[in-house]
Order: C-alpha cells, then structure tokens, then sequence
C-alpha cells in the first residue's frame, strides 16, 4: 500500500482522537472517514462497552493488523484507552472469536493522552510500520511508533510450512521455499499463532529442513532469520519491545536507541541541511533494525512542524517530542 500521513490534525478530544487513530491507519469509513486517504491496515477486532464505536471511553479497545508490505506478515497491536494514555501493545497473534492475543511484546502505558483538553495528531506510515504524533493541550509532545523493523542485520525471508510440525530430536520439517542463505548450522525462528522459538538447522534438503524442536507448531507455521516486530515501550523515547530476543526467542525487554550522535556535528551547511541520523535498536544481545521512516535529529533551533526536503527529494517533517528531543518523519 502506498505510505500515507495525517498531518496536524485538530481533535477536540481523546475520544476524536482515538477514533481518528483508528479510522485512518486502517482506511476505513467509521467515526471519521478515511476510505480514501488512509493506511490500510485491517480492523481486527474492537470492544466498546456502550456498543458504540462513535462514544469510545475507558477501557475500550481495538485491534489492528497488517501481513506487511510483503503480505505474509502477522503484525497485530491492540489500541486500549486507559488512563492518562491510550496504551498500544503488540502480539504475535489475536484471536478475534475468543478476543484474545499470544504472545504479547509490550505492556507500558506508551502514548501518553491526558484525560481532559485538545489535542493535534500526526499519523506516517504503511503496511509495515505507523508513527505516531500528538500535541497535548498544546504543551508536551509525544510519539510512539510500531510495526516492522527496517535493515535487520539478517534476510528475513518467510519460508511456510506445508505441514504441522511435531517437538521432538531431529525432526524433517516441509517448506514451500528454502531461502538461499540458509545453511546447516544457522539459527532461525519458527512460530505460529501460540508463540515462538529459535531453531538450529541440522541439515537442508530441497523442500525440508531438519532441526530439533522444543514444541509443535500447526500447519503454515513460519520460519525465517528475523522478525523484527516492535512496539515503543515508553512514552518519551524511543525505547522498544520486541517480539523476541536474539539468543532465546523469548519476548525481548526494552531496547533503546544507538544513534550516531557525532553525525548531528556535521550538517551539510552549504546546502542548508541539518544533521540527522537513522534510529536503531539494540540491546545486550545484539541489534534489532532500524525504525522506518524517521530521522533522529538534534537541531533544536528549528521549529516544531517545519518541512525540510532532503537531497534525494524526500520530505519530512520536523517533531518535537517529550521536551527535549527531536525526529524527521517522512511525509508525502
């Protein structure tokens, strides 16, 4: 799907501003209609307690999804208003019968919205990753972002199962594809609807692999390198969870950014350009990927909301978020 952005949207409220959020990441015509000009993530699963999606309050949510830009993908995260905040938390799978999700990566209260006053939004993204932006009551700015990783370290090609996959020492498991950078020796992640783990490739035929499994795993279950699937863990900085670490596969904590701070030294003054880097994640055990369509930037001489053009043509625009730091999300 095409990228697509909401830019400075007024809203009137946190019951607007949910509903918006919701209404444009997944392009649809709700609340407000974005049929035309949203995302195109799917509305998988929603709960209003006043059985209204217009009225949302307390403790309602939603759930979206997307396969991905690539389309086989399983990227769900739940939209939950509590408190102070309209909590975003990520899952490996939801299960919109029984209204419940596996194998959640993130329980912090991440996208702060005070209960009372007005807000202005920003929404970025595609199938793939949303950043989000909103100024509260017209002071403090906050961000979270979600989604897919860019530039993981490892070809993260999706090879499927074509039958069900059983625990146990040794085991031949049947794949439609065997991605050309497999070896015997590798690490890589199988996982389904129930969870995750990491595997270690024993031997590769033409069609199969053979690797001992700790669990089973249904039909079309997935297997590849690396994931990538994050949600921000906080709700002034780029602090992640991710879907599962490098070493375990188990839900991986908080992971912080490691940005190139000596780039912000060197601007391209001679045509104008501030200096800015790309935000990576990493972590004790080794690094995660890069968060799509933005920019860290320490400029703080510029406005909140300029537009800058790069030197390859791209717009972005300039974001203050929290007190004190700076991002260039791209924008069409």
């Amino acid at each position: 799907m095409p990228y697509a952005n909401l830019v400075q949207q007024p809203c009137a409220d946190k019951s607007e501003l949910f509903c918006r959020l919701r209404d444009f990441i997944c392009k649809r015509a709700g609340t407000y209609d974005y049929s035309a000009s949203g995302i195109g993530w799917t509305l998988h699963d929603a709960s209003y307690a006043s059985g209204n999606e217009n009225a949302p309050a307390l403790n309602d949510w939603f759930v979206v999804f997307s396969p991905g830009e690539r389309g086989n993908e399983d990227l769900f995260f739940r939209f939950v208003w509590v408190s102070g905040y309209i909590k975003i938390e990520g899952w490996l799978s939801w299960d919109s019968t029984v209204h419940t999700g596996a194998h959640q990566y993130n329980t912090s209260y991440n996208f702060y919205i005070a209960d009372a006053g007005s807000y202005t939004l920003w929404i970025y993204g595609d199938l793939d990753a949303i950043s989000m932006h909103e100024t509260t009551n017209a002071s403090y700015n906050y961000r979270c972002a979600f989604g897919k990783l860019a530039n993981t370290g490892y070809d993260d090609t999706i090879a499927v199962s074509s039958a069900p996959v059983s625990a146990g020492t040794a085991v031949t498991i049947q794949l439609d594809m065997i991605p050309p950078d497999w070896s015997a020796g590798d690490k890589i992640y199988i996982r389904d609807s129930n969870g995750l783990e990491i595997i270690t490739i024993t031997s590769i035929g033409s069609s199969s692999i053979v690797a001992n499994v700790s669990s089973s795993y249904i039909a079309g279950c997935k297997l590849q390198k690396d994931i990538g699937y994050h949600c921000q863990s906080s709700y002034y900085n780029f602090s992640m969870a991710c879907v599962a670490n490098r070493t375990t596969g188990a839900v991986a904590p908080c992971y912080s950014i490691n940005a190139n701070i000596n780039g912000y030294a060197n601007p391209d003054e001679l045509n104008g350009y501030r200096g800015a880097v790309p935000i990576h994640i990493v972590a004790a055990d080794g690094y995660y990927g890069q968060l799509r369509h933005t920019l860290l930037c320490d400029n703080s001489s510029m406005t909140d909301g300029d537009v800058l053009i790069a030197q390859d043509g791209t717009m972005y625009r300039y974001l203050q978020f929290y007190t004190s730091a700076y991002c260039l999300v791209k924008e069409v």
